[in-house]
């Protein structure tokens, strides 16, 4: 595009605590970077690609969304990525436990609804590529609903039993978030855009829970590894194929 100069292989990661590389730390009882650095540092150090990192634990698509539009804005003077690689949902389809444990008998929303979450995804890929940036998806690590309802909960009978009216049964966790899951490779596939597919590499391991953290939601130190080698595997084949 006329006037706008690229970085050569460089990829701007945007996305949420597990593409920031977060895992938590079951001793210390608090969240940490993994000890690799997690995603970004290890592809910019083993494979000579510059990783811009823009990801944020806590964020949702609607903060994603804000933050690439502000990097790839045209009055930004900096050079722009190749690539723009967004894992992004987890938080999204997550919902107020605590309100959740106090009134399970009301109505209660997650924190981005799933229409939304699917055309702000699909937006964020239109506004990349009128940029002339290639979008690439990183869909969503399984989690791990028990521990997460014992994570939230800090094993309190009471909100156990509260939660548990309002949900069902634990694994309706486990749906919810496939259903984010399931709506982004629909966007994938919709526009096609290319997709890192962690999902499929933590679930074909015969017990995927080994690489979730004691929260259930993030992925280990050996999750973190495993989504390194997964990516890398794709980048590979971008590198070769350019």
């Amino acid at each position: 595009m006329v006037g706008i100069t690229y970085r050569k292989n460089s990829i701007l990661l945007a996305g949420d605590s597990v593409a920031k590389g977060i895992v938590f730390d079951a001793q210390r009882k608090r969240y940490v970077r993994a000890k690799k650095g997690g995603f970004a540092e290890d592809i910019n150090q083993q494979m000579g690609l510059d990783v811009e990192q823009i990801s944020h634990m806590g964020w949702k698509v609607g903060d994603v969304k804000r933050a690439i539009e502000n990097r790839l804005d045209e009055n930004n003077e900096e050079p722009l990525p190749e690539l723009l690689v967004i894992e992004i949902g987890g938080n999204d389809c997550d919902f107020n436990w605590e309100e959740i444990a106090m009134a399970p008998d009301k109505l209660h929303m997650p924190k981005t609804s799933l229409d939304d979450y699917t055309n702000e995804l699909s937006s964020i890929i239109e506004f990349a590529r009128a940029r002339g940036v290639r979008p690439v998806l990183m869909n969503l690590p399984p989690i791990d609903a028990d521990r997460y309802m014992k994570f939230f909960t800090g094993g309190d009978k009471k909100k156990i039993a509260n939660v548990l009216k309002w949900l069902g049964q634990v694994g309706k966790i486990y749906w919810w978030h496939e259903r984010y899951n399931a709506a982004m490779e629909y966007v994938a596939e919709l526009t096609g855009t290319r997709m890192i597919n962690i999902r499929q590499a933590f679930l074909r391991s015969e017990n995927y829970r080994e690489f979730i953290c004691e929260d259930g939601i993030h992925p280990n130190e050996r999750g973190q590894d495993l989504m390194i080698r997964t990516a890398k595997q794709y980048f590979n084949r971008y590198l070769k194929n350019k």
